[in-house]
């Protein structure tokens, strides 16, 4: 390392980091590009999901605290899928939910839209359903493992 430091992604010992922060550090002040701290080793985490989602590697597991984290939020999947199922358009994510009981939609559609914007620097679109539809596309008391997330985005 010389006087201006450098960064060094630490794909080799499974270090998983958010990105990288440009503006000012609030320890010494410097605005050179650096590792956020929130660095997780991929041996904690129990199933890796990592994809690609609009040319940008993603972190699938980090749906789970946000979305089973919102105290709104009754039940929730989210889908992967091609914009109008052309194996050649963008990628969609849409996070199907289903809101408590006295809890508007549109505010929290907004809410969720905004946090995962914020936490994962992706954009999703929200879908409300019913509670049984949704539980029936969970597969839950059906299956062994409820589908939290789903990948629907045909093989070229």
């Amino acid at each position: 390392l010389d006087w201006r430091g450098s960064i060094v992604l630490r794909y080799r010992t499974g270090d998983m980091t958010k990105g990288i922060e440009y503006g000012r550090c609030h320890f010494c002040g410097k605005t050179v590009p650096r590792i956020r701290p929130d660095i997780q080793r991929s041996s904690d985490v129990k199933e890796f999901q990592l994809t690609k989602l609009k040319g940008e590697l993603v972190n699938l597991n980090n749906f789970y605290p946000l979305l089973s984290g919102m105290k709104e939020i009754e039940e929730w999947q989210v889908e992967i899928r091609k914009k109008n199922n052309d194996p050649y358009e963008i990628d969609e994510i849409i996070i199907h939910l289903c809101p408590k009981k006295d809890v508007p939609y549109e505010k929290l559609s907004q809410t969720v839209q905004k946090q995962i914007k914020d936490d994962m620097f992706v954009n999703v679109q929200t879908d409300q359903m019913e509670l049984n539809t949704l539980l029936e596309k969970l597969g839950m008391e059906t299956e062994l493992k409820e589908k939290r997330i789903v990948d629907n985005r045909p093989k070229v």
